[in-house]
């Protein structure tokens, strides 16, 4: 009987549906067809526009209908095919329909790839924003991403490295991934290197940032809102210190077409990290900084960072029209140093092989603190492709500034003792011609 009463009720409705939509005319091909259109375009505009509400719709339908294995699956292999990296959850649910957001509960990152670096991560849960129309424009499907309790290891010791092999920096590929937002709170992670031979410890309190794309991993980390935490035991943080212009302005002026020339198109980060040990700042520098064996080093630097292209570059590979200037000025002390004479030294431009002495003994002699202020410049090319700071030879120009200024103090602690020598020849031979003439008038009266 209840079948039946239900068929009765549907014929109904669909009696009603098909009056409101063709009144009393009957149905025809046109107009069926015309209807699924209609449906299918809304539905599709549904998708790609509002991409998080209909995955997130789908969630909570296949969670009503017992669907949870399939679709948590599903999504796992949607997700290791867009990242090269097996994901893998046990629930998935809607976080928040006004944030549009789905949350990846148990999450675990998995990547064992012989010669390449091994990562095995766990994360309590993470909130995944999805867009279509990204996607299909090139910058991966996912839009924002926040990350909590993450917990692992992150080993590279496995990792091969040819030396007869130029490696290059990774160019832009279409699906690379381009987050309009990246928040993680409550990370802890094992980092191995081959050098140093030592657990590094990354913790990371809080991080936000307002871009973050695989092409300028290091360039959306250095002008980051803020981050706090400690590596290797100590702390570090990035603030911004002042925005130059106001994002949401300078995205309608472009928008309405205004002229956005004369608008400075930059921000100020400042970034600090206290008692670094020295090794981990050797390990990929040149010049003086590489002769030193032992110690520590806190840094402070203030960048000035030219953001035109992270607010305005589209999905796509992001261009660099114009090899802008980024300025850093430095604020760095070594402590508690030990230095040694290289035995096969490198070829450096301003400094010849006799001087290589005189700064080791200056860095032995003055151990305690040694401290430094001097800006760098680097171009915006430098970070194109850039994940780590080796990849910007940011080492090389800091070694090398340091090791000029290192040269300009040896040479000043020089000047007091020829000073010195002069007085005391000077003296000696006033000393000798008036003892000569003291002397030849002795002769000349006695």
């Amino acid at each position: 009987r209840e079948p039946k009463k239900f068929m009765e009720l549907f014929s109904v409705k669909l009696a009603k549906a098909r009056r409101l939509l063709t009144g009393d005319r009957p149905w025809t091909l046109d107009r069926l067809y015309a209807i699924i259109s209609v449906i299918a375009l809304g539905t599709t505009t549904w998708i790609i526009v509002g991409t998080t509400t209909a995955m997130s719709s789908i969630i909570v339908l296949a969670n009503t209908l017992q669907f949870q294995e399939y679709l948590v699956d599903k999504i796992g292999r949607i997700l290791t095919k867009h990242t090269g990296i097996t994901i893998s959850f046990e629930h998935a649910e809607v976080a928040s329909w006004t944030d549009s957001a789905i949350r990846l509960k148990n999450v675990s990152i998995e990547r064992d790839v012989p010669d390449y670096t091994r990562i095995s991560l766990t994360a309590e849960h993470i909130d995944v924003k999805l867009s279509v129309d990204r996607y299909l424009k090139g910058s991966g499907i996912v839009e924002e991403l926040t990350i909590r309790g993450m917990h692992g290891e992150v080993d590279s010791r496995v990792a091969y490295w040819d030396p007869a092999v130029e490696y290059l920096k990774p160019k832009w590929g279409f699906g690379d991934f381009d987050l309009s937002k990246l928040h993680m709170e409550d990370v802890v992670v094992e980092v191995y290197q081959q050098e140093p031979n030592r657990p590094l410890h990354l913790c990371l309190y809080q991080l936000e940032c307002d871009r973050f794309r695989r092409q300028w991993i290091l360039y959306d980390i250095c002008t980051a809102k803020y981050i706090h935490g400690s590596f290797d035991r100590c702390l570090f943080n990035v603030q911004r210190v002042k925005n130059h212009t106001d994002v949401r302005d300078a995205r309608k002026l472009s928008k309405s077409g205004g002229e956005t020339a004369d608008v400075d198109f930059t921000i100020e980060n400042r970034m600090k990290l206290d008692g670094l040990n020295i090794d981990l700042l050797t390990a990929g520098s040149t010049g003086p900084l590489s002769w030193l064996s032992s110690g520590s080093v806190d840094i402070e630097l203030v960048g000035k960072f030219p953001v035109r292209h992270k607010l305005f570059s589209s999905s796509v590979q992001p261009d660099v029209h114009e090899d802008e200037e980024i300025s850093l000025d430095f604020d760095l002390h070594l402590n508690n140093l030990t230095a040694k004479v290289p035995i096969n030294p490198e070829d450096i431009s301003y400094m010849t092989n006799a001087l290589i002495r005189p700064v080791v003994a200056y860095m032995n002699t003055n151990y305690t603190s040694i401290p430094f202020q001097f800006p760098v410049s680097m171009r915006l090319s430098d970070f194109d492709g850039s994940w780590y700071p080796m990849d910007t030879k940011i080492w090389t120009y800091v070694s090398d500034a340091v090791g000029r200024e290192m040269l300009e103090r040896v040479e000043e602690q020089k000047k007091p003792r020829r000073l010195r020598e002069i007085l005391f020849l000077g003296a000696d031979g006033v000393l000798r011609g008036i003892s000569f003439i003291a002397y030849q008038a002795l002769e000349y009266y006695v």
